[in-house]
């Protein structure tokens, strides 16, 4: 599992946890952006609904962690 931060436009940050890569959530929540597909993205629907640009490219990753085995 990967913990991931995007953006801090007016002290604010989406904390995302995934298993699959960051580059691909972050490709996934440009694509649901640019669609305006708010229903399917946390970040979309702030972004559309606030009319805020999101800074994806300065994505970090905050940790990784190994799934239980």
């Amino acid at each position: 599992m990967k913990k991931f931060v995007i953006g801090k436009q007016k002290r604010r940050v989406y904390i995302g946890q995934r298993g699959q890569s960051t580059q691909t959530r972050i490709k996934e929540h440009n694509r649901h952006i640019r669609l305006a597909q708010s229903d399917t993205s946390a970040v979309a629907e702030h972004s559309i609904n606030h009319d805020h640009i999101i800074k994806l490219q300065d994505t970090k990753l905050l940790s990784s962690l190994k799934p239980d085995t």
